[in-house]
């Protein structure tokens, strides 16, 4: 199931045929525009620092930063049981338990993995950690437009402020 989110084509918009899948697992998408929140509508934060791809982890005292940097009212930290969660974190091991951490939250902050492209497909607004360069290709439409994304290049306040300025918190 999973390897199919790797690269579902091999041509044209890596993302879009992305989305193409999605559909076909998640029929259930509610028809509600994107919009643009800010600061003190985001009242529950979820935060997935992993990838399967170890170069797209967000770095562990930048995830320590971030939710204890006081940004967000309420921010929680979510991995697979694969990426040896810390203690406290939430726990999924399949597909649904995601869905429901995804649609549970008012603002997904993630590496560049699928929950921020189900976060895209629910319309819940979201902020993606990129390490070391933008990955453009996979930019969703909402983090394009809104610039809600940050790269991390080992100066950790740097991204914190960066983060505050763009969610403007």
């Amino acid at each position: 199931f999973f390897k199919h989110f790797l690269y579902p084509s091999k041509e044209g918009s890596i993302y879009r045929a992305k989305i193409d899948l999605l559909k076909q697992f998640l029929p259930e998408k509610e028809k509600t525009a994107n919009t643009t929140i800010k600061g003190s509508d985001f009242k529950k934060t979820i935060f997935f620092p992993g990838s399967r791809k170890a170069s797209k982890v967000v770095n562990l005292r930048l995830v320590d930063a971030i939710v204890g940097s006081g940004l967000f009212e309420n921010i929680d930290l979510s991995y697979h049981q694969s990426e040896d969660p810390p203690p406290n974190a939430i726990v999924f091991n399949d597909f649904g338990r995601l869905k429901e951490l995804v649609k549970g939250y008012d603002l997904v902050i993630s590496a560049d993995s699928l929950p921020l492209h189900m976060a895209y497909y629910y319309n819940i607004p979201h902020f993606c950690i990129y390490n070391d360069y933008l990955n453009s290709p996979w930019l969703t439409p909402y983090i394009e437009d809104n610039q809600y994304y940050t790269v991390y290049t080992g100066d950790i306040q740097q991204t914190v402020d960066d983060i505050k300025r763009k969610l403007a918190l």
